[in-house]
């Protein structure tokens, strides 16, 4: 197991594998990530491939969210 710190609030994760810089968000703050970017692309007309996608990975973050919150308890 190896040890890394969320970028944005620098709380400790420890997992199998290190993530690249880019995906080193702990699970609340990757939920906030998609959020703010279903909020951009909602406002954008021309974006709708990518509000579809961004939507997804919301969903999909929400889900791991909720599954490490599920296996804490």
């Amino acid at each position: 197991m190896i040890k890394w710190k969320c970028v944005i609030c620098a709380r400790q994760m420890i997992t199998e594998k290190k993530p690249s810089l880019d995906e080193r968000l702990c699970a609340d703050c990757n939920v906030s990530h998609w959020q703010k970017v279903v909020d951009i692309y909602s406002f954008s007309a021309d974006a709708k491939e990518r509000l579809a996608e961004a939507k997804k990975k919301l969903r999909a973050a929400e889900n791991a969210r909720n599954k490490t919150r599920q296996e804490v308890k």
